[in-house]
């Protein structure tokens, strides 16, 4: 027998296949959980959007009258948000968005330029409303997110929405 495990004295320390399963088990948790904690965070608040009627006029960033009560409604939610009271770190970011018909207006040159108007207007009226200027963002997506895609220019109401969200910035946004 002396014979049968000469030179196997690793086999007596070398830890068993149950005790590398649990050690990997532990190192997968650690790592998924340092690995949620840099995915940035947000809470969706709201679109700004219709099915039936187009939020903005193809072509056009001023916002309807008709939306401000909705704008307030979502005003009324951010500033409800225990993330917003009590971390300033919590920024609100509006994202413009247009359908994917050439811009015919000389006012913007492209639908990039449309999409950052209209984020700018809900922005403005967010700012009047009581959301400090630096804890606010507007971003334009342009025609490059849409909700109903379509191949060839078409003017799609429902493209042309805002969408707004808390972010957990790091203070890169």
């Amino acid at each position: 027998m002396d014979k049968f495990n000469e030179g196997k004295e690793w086999l007596q320390i070398w830890p068993s296949f149950a005790d590398v399963s649990v050690c990997a088990m532990i190192f997968f948790l650690i790592f998924s959980i340092f690995l949620i904690s840099l995915l940035p965070q947000e809470i969706r608040i709201g679109e700004l959007a219709d099915d039936k009627i187009a939020l903005f006029k193809s072509g056009e960033a001023d916002l309807g009258e008709e939306y401000k009560q909705k704008i307030d409604e979502i005003y009324n939610d951010i500033i409800s948000k225990p993330e917003w009271k009590n971390d300033d770190s919590w920024v609100v970011v509006v994202k413009g968005h247009t359908d994917n018909k050439p811009i015919k207006n000389a006012k913007y040159k492209s639908n990039w330029d449309l999409s950052a108007a209209r984020a700018l207007s809900v922005v403005d009226y967010l700012i009047q409303k009581g959301i400090p200027q630096k804890r606010i963002r507007a971003i334009g997506y342009g025609e490059h997110d849409p909700k109903i895609h379509h191949k060839t220019p078409t003017p799609e109401p429902r493209n042309r929405r805002i969408e707004v969200i808390l972010f957990k910035s790091d203070g890169r946004l």
